[in-house]
């Protein structure tokens, strides 16, 4: 696989689950979100799958080592929040942690888009 393929597939997989992340974000403070919601249930499954160490999900695996470069504190308690999205409970805590996530997933989408370009 070329290098432009890679980082396509990159960008395309940090793009998807921003986007998840963000509009499960945008109705949890509309307060509109709702805990058997599609797009919140598969939020938690994929948050919960950051706290696996042998995920499947390579985009997970990925992610984790993403997070690495934020600190000890900001890898964990993603299995946490995944299990609150499930059950109702989100409170402010939980959606600061998120945004976090958004940031640190928009960064990393923007780094990848200049390297597709040629540009890092």
């Amino acid at each position: 696989m070329s290098d432009s393929g890679l980082f396509s597939g990159v960008y395309q997989g940090i793009r998807d689950h921003a986007d998840l992340l963000d509009r499960v974000l945008v109705r949890l403070k509309a307060g509109t979100s709702l805990p058997d919601n599609a797009e919140r249930q598969r939020l938690a499954a994929w948050l919960v799958s950051l706290s696996e160490p042998k995920s499947t999900d390579c985009f997970a695996s990925m992610v984790r080592m993403l997070l690495r470069s934020q600190g000890i504190a900001f890898q964990q308690g993603w299995a946490e929040i995944g299990a609150s999205l499930r059950a109702g409970a989100v409170g402010l805590p939980e959606v600061d942690r998120l945004e976090q996530l958004a940031r640190v997933l928009e960064r990393e989408q923007a780094a990848t888009l200049a390297r597709l370009r040629g540009e890092g």
